[in-house]
């Protein structure tokens, strides 16, 4: 078992100031890394994708159903699988892609199968 260092109030105040100096430095860093990422160009979607929802087929403008966002999970199905996990949302059971959160399955179900073009 690996067993730490002991030291004195001041030493340990030190060591987390040097620490502390650079978990800000790494901060600055992701933060300015993910400011150059949100400015990355944007690709005009040209081609029309048509994903399976629960009321039929719909384009992938049709999923925005006006709104400016999209949450979009990257969903793959294995070769033998007919469907998504079975999930309890709310009160019934659905079929979800994830099991990671029960306030998304709604969206979830609708993309579930939506990976695939017309």
């Amino acid at each position: 078992m690996q067993t730490h260092r002991i030291a004195s109030p001041e030493e340990w105040l030190a060591a987390r100031k040097a620490h502390l100096a650079k978990e800000k430095e790494l901060t600055r860093l992701r933060d300015k890394l993910n400011a150059e990422r949100r400015q990355l160009p944007w690709v005009r979607v040209e081609k029309t994708y048509v994903f399976d929802t629960r009321d039929g087929k719909k384009t992938l403008a049709e999923l925005f159903e006006g709104r400016s966002q999209l949450i979009v999970q990257h969903f793959m199905f294995g070769p033998d699988w007919a469907e998504g996990w079975l999930l309890l949302c709310g009160r019934s059971y659905r079929k979800c892609p994830s099991p990671y959160s029960a306030s998304r399955c709604e969206l979830r179900q609708d993309l579930a199968g939506a990976a695939r073009q017309a």
